[in-house]
């Protein structure tokens, strides 16, 4: 049987690109238009590998195989085997959310409205949600790994801190308060999908929860009218929700 044809390597030589302020950026990257053809290809295996043998058997020799690109020009155009991962989970988690129309939240119904939206959007991706939700409660997870999953959980919301405080639903929040919600937020919600992953919850009561996560998770920062309005939320939620088994 014929061999495939092996792909054209990589260049190792590349321009140099500035480290970023918000992370470790490797030291060099793909600027020309077939570079980021290449790259796109690179981060597609990665993603397949990735949804195959999940994070703890990801190797760079395996994806250096598939992509038929060399382990040393991986190091070098893509960074270490975390930023790869970082990255496969980022690029497939953004071209999964271009299917979300834009959000801009003006009213506590329009942020609920929103949660649901997301919620809906994790039901059609179980293996995907359930291996990040594994990763992300991992004790040995990778520091930067960690921090891609959580600004992940982010995302859907948009600008959720200038947004909710214009419309009057967050209080003016201090660079800590943002600090909290960035954690609580990401934690209410992967915790929620994981008792789902896990099939303590059906559909239905994996969706009922979504809107109950965010008001309890967002409920300290609320303004005093929104805080209100959530109590009576929460309150009538309440009566049709029963706790998940063990």
């Amino acid at each position: 049987m014929a061999q495939r044809p092996r792909a054209d390597p990589v260049p190792d030589t590349v321009a140099p690109v500035k480290r970023g302020r918000g992370g470790s950026e490797p030291g060099r990257r793909y600027d020309s238009a077939v570079m980021q053809t290449r790259r796109a290809r690179i981060l597609a295996e990665a993603q397949a590998l990735l949804s195959e043998v999940g994070i703890e058997a990801f190797t760079i020799n395996e994806l250096s195989r598939r992509a038929e690109v060399a382990q040393r020009t991986l190091y070098r155009n893509l960074g270490s085997r975390e930023d790869i991962i970082a990255r496969a989970i980022t690029t497939q988690h953004d071209g999964l959310l271009a299917s979300i129309p834009p959000f801009k939240g003006r009213t506590l119904q329009d942020f609920i409205d929103r949660a649901t939206v997301v919620g809906r959007f994790v039901l059609g991706l179980r293996s995907y949600a359930t291996a990040m939700v594994t990763v992300y409660f991992s004790p040995t997870v990778d520091r930067r790994i960690f921090e891609e999953l959580r600004a992940i959980a982010l995302k859907g919301y948009g600008d959720i801190f200038e947004d909710a405080i214009a419309a009057g639903v967050f209080r003016d929040l201090s660079e800590g308060q943002r600090r909290l919600l960035r954690q609580r937020l990401p934690y209410g919600s992967y915790g929620l999908v994981s008792d789902w992953a896990a099939g303590r919850l059906s559909d239905d009561e994996y969706l009922a929860r979504v809107p109950i996560s965010f008001l309890l998770s967002t409920h300290p920062y609320l303004t005093d009218a929104a805080r209100i309005e959530a109590d009576a939320i929460i309150a009538a939620h309440a009566e049709t929700l029963t706790d998940p088994p063990d």
